[in-house]
């Protein structure tokens, strides 16, 4: 008689089930982890669950129990919305989906025709993809794009070539970036990284090359650049798209040569560094409209890595909420379990134009909200939401408009930074403000611009 393991969290349904399957099969039931993982080793042939509740603790138990994979036949119940979805995913790690609520009869049926002809082992192929999420440090990589940048990375991990990485803000250049240099022959010295879009024009210089006292007003004393600082090590250039155009000749020559002179110095300094460069904008539409130097271009254009969009790896959305929400409960404290249907449908069907980032900011705001078990979007408010303003009688006139107006004024400063991603200079010049009150304004409401690059 074969055996059946049922893992549900609602008891009515294991219930149902059981009644329905018990005449013809051993049936076992488990509503936690724990219990999954005892009776798992009793032995189990068809293992019935929900994966949008239980997908983290499914993935730690297959690993830890890898003949499951060979020899267990996997029934995943999802309701219809997912099932479209799922459809279309490029990986399909499940052996038969049945849609909710579920009919006993076709249970029934399915339990039977699994038992005259197995289904083809689909999750082989999809765990071995998985394995690139434990070899690469918390990158989730599932997708075939996501997999295919991952092999780039690794080709070039150990090598000193010039790398650029180009995607959207948010989809994890500087997490590729660190992997690239811990993973290779430079990982014992320091990854030193300068956002070109984040410091002023005036200063950025002096950030790169350095400067040596008395060069320029405020100059107290000798000061090493970032390229001096990655000697022996690798050199981060993020957003290198936005390095002032009057300064891109003096890198090219840096990075031909290896040597330069600081800011007010004759003095020549060298400095053996990997250059990784990062980008979210069209460098050669750039190169075209006269923003960057071609020859600048070619020169950090050697390895190109183009990180896909979370939108164009949606079947990794799971892994990577599911990875966002073991950070939140240990950063909160929280034990939340998982994620409801609807929450889940949520997080598939949305365009994360924030990509990553966004994703784990939605799952972190939700999280703080949520009182059960599973974060649900019925219960949960919308965090993005249009913003309203309730009136408060409580307060007087003026202590009601100065509340008011604060929010506004933290709504509007964080849209500017996501329009701008996250580059002061942009968005206080959107804003009609000087950096400086920009800034301030920024401490005032607690805003972290890193957020929104």
């Amino acid at each position: 008689m074969k055996k059946i393991l049922v893992w549900l969290n609602d008891q009515t349904i294991t219930a149902s089930i059981r009644s329905n399957l018990e005449s013809k099969f051993h049936v076992l039931s488990a509503f936690d982890k724990q219990e999954v993982e005892h009776k798992i080793t009793q032995g189990a042939d068809i293992i019935i669950f929900d994966y949008n509740l239980f997908m983290r603790d499914f993935i730690e138990i297959l690993k830890k129990n890898k003949q499951l994979i060979e020899t267990a036949t996997f029934v995943h119940l999802i309701d219809p919305l997912s099932l479209e979805i799922n459809r279309y995913n490029l990986v399909e790690p499940f052996d038969i989906y049945i849609e909710k609520p579920y009919r006993s009869e076709k249970l029934l049926k399915t339990i039977e025709k699994i038992e005259s002809k197995p289904p083809k082992k689909s999750l082989i192929p999809f765990l071995k993809n998985l394995k690139a999420e434990n070899t690469q440090k918390n990158i989730v990589a599932v997708s075939p794009q996501m997999i295919d940048t991952l092999e780039k990375v690794k080709a070039v991990s150990d090598t000193d070539i010039t790398v650029l990485l180009e995607g959207e803000t948010g989809t994890g250049k500087t997490r590729l970036a660190q992997i690239i240099h811990e993973s290779g022959n430079r990982a014992k010295m320091p990854l030193v990284s300068i956002n070109c879009s984040a410091i002023p024009q005036d200063l950025i210089e002096s950030e790169l090359f350095g400067i040596v006292k008395g060069a320029f007003t405020g100059a107290t004393h000798d000061r090493k650049g970032k390229i001096e600082e990655a000697h022996g090590g690798t050199l981060l250039l993020d957003e290198i798209g936005d390095l002032p155009l009057s300064l891109q000749p003096k890198l090219l020559k840096v990075i031909e040569e290896k040597k330069w002179s600081p800011l007010g110095s004759n003095k020549t300094v060298k400095s053996n560094f990997r250059l990784i460069c990062a980008t979210n904008c069209n460098l050669k539409k750039k190169v075209a409209d006269g923003m960057f130097r071609e020859d600048l271009f070619y020169r950090i254009h050697v390895f190109p890595i183009t990180i896909p969009t979370l939108r164009q790896r949606k079947d990794e959305i799971p892994f990577i909420a599911a990875h966002a929400l073991d950070e939140v409960n240990r950063k909160y404290q929280k034990k939340i379990k998982g994620f409801s249907d609807d929450y889940m449908n949520f997080l598939i069907q949305s365009d994360w134009k924030g990509n990553i980032r966004e994703l784990m900011n939605e799952i972190e705001r939700s999280a703080l909200l949520c009182k059960d078990e599973y974060l649900s979007k019925q219960k949960v408010k919308n965090s993005f939401a249009p913003h309203t303003f309730e009136a408060n009688i409580q307060l007087k006139l003026n202590d009601f408009i100065e509340k008011v107006a604060g929010e506004a004024e933290k709504s509007y400063l964080t849209e500017t930074l996501g329009k701008y991603k996250g580059r002061i200079g942009k968005a206080a010049d959107h804003a009609g403000v000087n950096r400086k009150t920009f800034r301030e304004k920024l401490k005032k409401h607690s805003i972290n611009k890193q957020e929104y690059k």
